[in-house]
């Protein structure tokens, strides 16, 4: 797979110490009751964040500080349409307490602690993709066929401009789309399409390393094909993606909730076209 991110939308967590241990609004009066919680509401994804990099610590033969903290967090990511909000803010938590803690998390584990918080702990249907790039902070074409993860990162030899926009329209959490499409994995239609996939990041990146914008525009045009052959696509989703088609740009789903991603020479039509429909929107450049 090929995903870029996208520097503009952010989690943001900090943490400080205290006297006690709070976590949002949440409050715990020692360490180990913090650690053995119930992961809900709107702090499970940091709570379980909390809680593994703790057990990942012990695991490595060191034990967690028992100091007290507290930890908050503000996003602008928006949430169910497939910008991995809840990856950024596992990732957020994850490093911000490793700085407490004067931990260091190294790069071949930090995406993969991140992936246990949420498959593992929370038993929501993801992959590697989001994190590594999040964690990494990079373009990155990854390959998950061999069951380990290879990455490579890949840069353009000039910025290149993407539109990011979404609707809140049919808003779908990522995990409503993998978590049927991972149980039929081994189904032929879904590892041919799966593999016309991967083919098609690697054209990309090889494409975009060379700076042949078209061809990157191609890939993502040809993306969506497959993408609605393996899961059924909204179609106030598929819309969207019509309307840019329509102005002149090429375009394809950003994740699997309803954000929509764009490449064209000139991005101010598509700008003003998402503007007076009232989308959110942000302009990123692939590096």
């Amino acid at each position: 797979m090929l995903a870029v991110p996208v520097p503009e939308l952010a989690a943001t967590v900090t943490v400080e110490p205290a006297d006690g241990f709070a976590v949002g609004h949440r409050r715990f009066p020692d360490l180990a009751s913090l650690l053995a919680t119930r992961h809900e509401g709107d702090s499970r994804l940091v709570t379980a964040a909390i809680a593994r990099l703790a057990s990942w610590m012990r695991e490595n033969g060191s034990l967690p500080p028992s100091e007290g903290f507290s930890m908050m967090w503000r996003t602008t990511i928006p949430r169910s349409v497939g910008l991995a909000g809840s990856s950024a803010l596992v990732i957020g938590a994850l490093r911000s307490l490793a700085r407490l803690w004067d931990t260091t998390i190294p790069d071949e584990v930090g995406p993969r602690l991140a992936l246990e918080v949420e498959v593992d702990r929370l038993g929501i249907a993801a992959g590697p993709q989001d994190r590594l790039v999040q964690w990494h902070e990079s373009t990155l074409l990854m390959d998950f066929g061999s069951g380990s993860w290879s990455i490579r990162a890949v840069h353009p030899p000039a910025p290149i401009d993407l539109l990011v926009c979404w609707t809140d329209a049919a808003r779908r959490p990522s995990h409503a789309t993998h978590a049927p499409l991972q149980d039929r994995r081994d189904e032929p239609e879904v590892r041919e399409r799966m593999a016309a996939l991967a083919e098609l990041a690697r054209q990309a990146a090889s494409a975009l390393q060379a700076g042949d914008v078209d061809t990157v525009g191609q890939c993502m045009d040809a993306g969506l094909e497959h993408r609605g052959a393996l899961v059924s696509l909204e179609r106030a989703h598929v819309e969207l993606v019509e309307q840019l088609r329509r102005l002149g740009a090429a375009a394809t789903y950003a994740g699997s909730g309803g954000a929509v991603v764009a490449l064209a020479p000139d991005l101010t039509p598509l700008r003003d076209w998402a503007t007076q429909l009232g989308l959110r929107n942000v302009t990123t450049a692939v590096t």
